[in-house]
């Protein structure tokens, strides 16, 4: 119960922290408070305080380092060493919540050194200090793992979605199976040759993922361009229908649409259309409208502000991405949520400037014509 409560106050920090960020970057008052507003009502947000995850803690903690970063060193003319450290140890602790966010330190480094190129010494000398204060967060637990298992990593859970995760749905695609009958093989397999403890055990996760950079690299090719195809997978996950599944114990459609499509098994799709009622199909159908339109002109607004040439734009958008090629195939929409709310800030901000060009532009031409 006290963990439902923290998840909760918590979660209402995350939604405060966003309307800060969305009214620093579009000094827009509308802008912040409906990206806020939309923030506070996506469905699997709201239900994912009430599970004993991570989420909602690293949420707030990557939101804050976002933030933090964005303001204090890419919207910075000088060169801060202090703001440097503290945005490393941000960073720092969020990857100790959640080791998703393990390899991203890549990202802000490019970014910092981009930003101070013209001072190449300062610039590297932050992007040092960045790394150095992350490391120093998670040095205690790589020592740690060091001492126990003579191997530095933050995870072993990582090592077996390694085989899992991202190997099983390739090899269910390459075998022409559905995905329910690819995990059941997956599993039978590990089960058999692992134990039904893999997960958990270090030394067997670290041979599953051996087993998966084998299987890669037999056909790397191959598995690249699958992966890849994950992406526009990850901005459709519906974490509207998943939400209500998983909350209220509904009978829904299944909820993979997204991939049944994008790999052509239309044939579930019309399954789909036939056992359901109108209501269900058109909130089914409605929800991935409204999920389409919410990734897709969010990420083309990013698109167009990184074209103009703002570095904080083109930043968030490398995150956004991060995200959607480290998750991979079998990413439910909970992974989505770090970076919901940058999608959900591009879309607002785009839709209120772009309104308001138009209406501009419709007014001067109304007056050019009385003339």
């Amino acid at each position: 119960m006290l963990s439902i409560v923290f998840n909760i106050l918590v979660s209402i920090l995350t939604v405060f922290l966003v309307f800060e960020g969305a009214l620093y970057f579009s000094k827009n008052k509308n802008i912040a408070l409906i990206t806020a507003v939309a923030y506070t009502f996506l469905f699997y947000r709201l239900y994912v305080p009430n599970l004993f995850l991570a989420d909602t803690l690293f949420n707030f903690l990557f939101t804050l380092f976002i933030f933090y970063f964005l303001k204090n060193l890419l919207d910075n003319k000088e060169i801060k060493y202090k703001k440097s450290a503290f945005s490393g140890f941000l960073l720092g602790i969020a990857t100790l919540t959640r080791p998703i966010t393990q390899y991203f330190v890549v990202i802000p480094v490019v970014f910092l050194i981009l930003k101070n190129r013209r001072l190449p010494k300062k610039s590297f000398v932050s992007a040092g200090i960045f790394v150095l204060f992350f490391l120093s967060v998670l040095s205690p637990w790589f020592i740690r793992n060091y001492v126990l298992f003579n191997r530095v990593f933050l995870s072993s859970i990582g090592d077996y979605h390694t085989f899992v995760s991202y190997v099983g749905p390739w090899q269910s695609y390459r075998e022409n199976i559905s995905r329910m009958e690819g995990a059941e093989r997956i599993k039978k397999y590990v089960e058999e040759k692992y134990g039904a403890m893999a997960m958990y055990d270090i030394e067997k996760s670290r041979a599953l993922a051996k087993d998966a950079k084998e299987k890669i690299l037999e056909a790397p090719l191959s598995y690249t361009l699958f992966h890849l195809s994950s992406v526009p997978i990850f901005f459709l996950n519906n974490d509207i229908i998943l939400g209500l599944r998983n909350a209220f114990k509904i009978s829904l459609p299944d909820v993979f649409v997204a991939e049944k499509v994008l790999t052509g098994n239309f044939s579930a799709i019309f399954d789909i259309v036939r056992k359901f009622n109108p209501a269900v199909l058109f909130l089914f159908f409605g929800s991935y409208a409204l999920i389409f339109l919410k990734s897709f002109l969010g990420i083309g607004a990013a698109v167009y502000l990184s074209r103009k040439g703002d570095l904080k734009a083109f930043f968030c958008l490398a995150t956004i991405f991060y995200f959607a090629l480290i998750v991979g195939f079998e990413g439910q929409a909970r992974f989505r949520l770090p970076i919901e709310s940058f999608l959900l800030f591009f879309l607002v901000a785009g839709i209120y400037f772009g309104y308001n060009f138009f209406k501009s532009k419709s007014l001067l031409k109304s007056k050019n014509a009385k003339k």
